[in-house]
């Protein structure tokens, strides 16, 4: 037997609506994909060539969407978020490639590492192509002051992070997990 419930809204003990969180329903209110746009060659600090997926008719996103300002992503809402991300890389020899996620409590001044996607070539005859991936959970108790960027830091000339603007190679995931 299936039994269904159905309110209009739900009362706290202080007469006040309760919400999804305060009855510790745990709803994802934004999920967001950025893709790289194009090939990266040299060291770049921070990366600005990112692009939504979802401008494609076919790419999903929930809720808001993050804010992207000369490299640097802004979150829609304060909550703890998933970062994923996904780096195709190309290593020339003997070199070790990183796509850095790096995290700003200070509204930007300042940034400390928090998760690298890292391909190492220990090959001293030729080039080594892998995808990377890292991945954090990210409390954003502000959004004027928690800020991430992204850093692509490659040793020898030649390597590169591939991106493309008609399908996701590189790519950095956001996806609200819940309240703070």
């Amino acid at each position: 037997m299936t039994s269904v419930i159905k309110v209009d809204t739900i009362q706290n003990s202080t007469g006040g609506t309760a919400t999804a969180d305060g009855l510790g329903i745990t709803a994802i209110t934004v999920a967001d994909l950025w893709r790289l746009t194009g090939d990266l060659t040299t060291d770049t600090a921070p990366i600005t060539t990112w692009e939504q997926a979802s401008s494609e008719a076919d790419h999903g996103q929930v809720g808001s969407s993050m804010s992207l300002s000369s490299g640097v992503f802004t979150f829609p809402e304060t909550g703890m978020y998933a970062i994923t991300v996904q780096a195709d890389m190309q290593s020339e020899t003997a070199s070790t490639l990183t796509l850095q996620t790096k995290v700003s409590t200070d509204g930007g001044s300042n940034y400390s590492d928090r998760a690298y996607a890292i391909v190492r070539n220990t090959n001293t005859g030729g080039d080594a192509r892998a995808t990377a991936y890292s991945q954090m959970i990210l409390d954003v108790t502000s959004t004027e002051n928690v800020k991430v960027r992204f850093d692509f830091d490659t040793a020898i000339t030649g390597s590169r992070i591939k991106g493309n603007t008609d399908i996701t190679i590189t790519s950095v995931m956001f996806i609200r997990l819940g309240a703070t």
